[in-house]
């Protein structure tokens, strides 16, 4: 989604939402669609959460000298 876009999403959602309340749909339903929506614009807006997580940590191998005491 291009960013640039934003604006024009927003006018037809709000378009959309006046012409089903006037249609008759409740304002309740409508509200109860607004959490996944602003979601969905969250997420594009990170980035999506695709391929950006950090790296594992290796893991080495130490050795442990003569002098120390092991560790359980």
């Amino acid at each position: 989604m291009n960013k640039d876009h934003y604006p024009f999403y927003g006018v037809a959602l709000v378009a959309g939402a006046a012409l089903a309340v006037w249609a008759g749909m409740p304002v309740a339903f409508l509200l109860f669609l607004v959490c996944p929506l602003m979601m969905f614009f969250m997420m594009k807006g990170m980035g999506g959460m695709h391929g950006n997580a950090p790296a594992a940590p290796t893991t080495t191998q130490t050795t442990v000298s003569a002098d120390e005491p092991k560790r359980l």
